[in-house]
């Protein structure tokens, strides 16, 4: 509420808002009580619902277009901004047949004179390019405004792209937050669920872009190790195995909530190898 009374009191400031204003340049005298009223009533209170439909409109943009989130780079937020660009310039075919009916009937109300209404208060070029510039100006403060309390409350889960000295290290997650960096070592398991492919960290479940075979081909040999179609593990925090039926083992991860993993058998020979070579011997 406070960003669409600033948004107004702005636009108020351009005077744009009656099309027939003109006693501010044509009458020496002016009448104070009508030109309170004016600033009051015909622009600030009538303007709220352009400003109203903007705000709606912007959020509506948002979910149809799934525009919820990006990186913060400066790059990626003007590719951001620019997507609402096209959003901006057409507003007004929205807005003012509604703003500019409310504002014929304050004045002429109950009388109805059409070539008044379509001279001054309908479409046309000249209202367009008058609301073009505050609106342009508005919409992109509060979308500034928005964007930057979304990227300040996220100022601990997001990790700075140009901190990331070396992506060799780091993998690019995501989740319904936003994306984020996540540094290998801190990978405890990949897995793949519903044709999705997600990491497993202590800090939660992220989701990647990558499948398992391009994961398994990138990644260390050393470190990480496929223990089924389904799953690859970080070596770092495998506890234990042990033997359970049918040829098949469970596979113990040593993060807070003891997850187990089936393993079948003909994977024991290479993992008893690869683990030998990183991390203590398992009997």
């Amino acid at each position: 509420m406070l960003a669409t009374g600033i948004s107004v009191l702005i636009y108020t400031l351009y005077s744009l808002a009656n099309p027939a204003q003109t006693f501010w340049s044509d009458n020496q005298k002016i009448n104070w009580s009508f030109a309170i009223r004016h600033l009051v009533v015909d622009i600030f209170a009538i303007e709220l619902i352009t400003f109203y439909i903007l705000i709606y409109s912007l959020l509506w943009f948002i979910k149809i277009f799934k525009l919820h989130k990006t990186i913060p780079t400066t790059k990626a937020i003007l590719k951001y901004e620019a997507m609402f660009l096209p959003l901006f310039l057409g507003i007004f075919f929205v807005f003012n047949p509604i703003t500019q009916s409310v504002r014929y009937w304050y004045f002429y109300f109950p009388n109805w004179y059409p070539d008044i209404y379509f001279a001054e208060y309908f479409y046309s070029l000249q209202l367009y390019l008058l609301y073009l510039t505050p609106i342009t100006l508005v919409g992109y403060t509060l979308l500034n405004i928005t964007l930057f309390k979304a990227l300040s409350n996220r100022t601990n889960y997001y990790t700075d792209i140009k901190l990331v000295q070396n992506k060799k290290h780091y993998l690019l997650c995501f989740n319904e937050k936003g994306e984020k960096w996540i540094e290998y070592d801190e990978i405890q398991w990949f897995f793949t669920a519903h044709r999705k492919y997600y990491v497993a960290t202590a800090k939660g479940i992220f989701q990647v872009r990558k499948k398992l075979n391009e994961l398994e081909k990138e990644l260390a040999e050393n470190q990480f190790f496929r223990i089924n179609r389904k799953v690859i593990v970080n070596l770092k925090y495998v506890d234990n195995y042990s033997f359970w039926e049918n040829e098949k083992y469970i596979l113990r991860m040593n993060d807070s909530a003891y997850t187990e993993f089936v393993m079948p058998r003909d994977r024991i020979v290479h993992l008893k190898k690869q683990m030998g070579t990183s991390a203590k011997e398992i009997p």
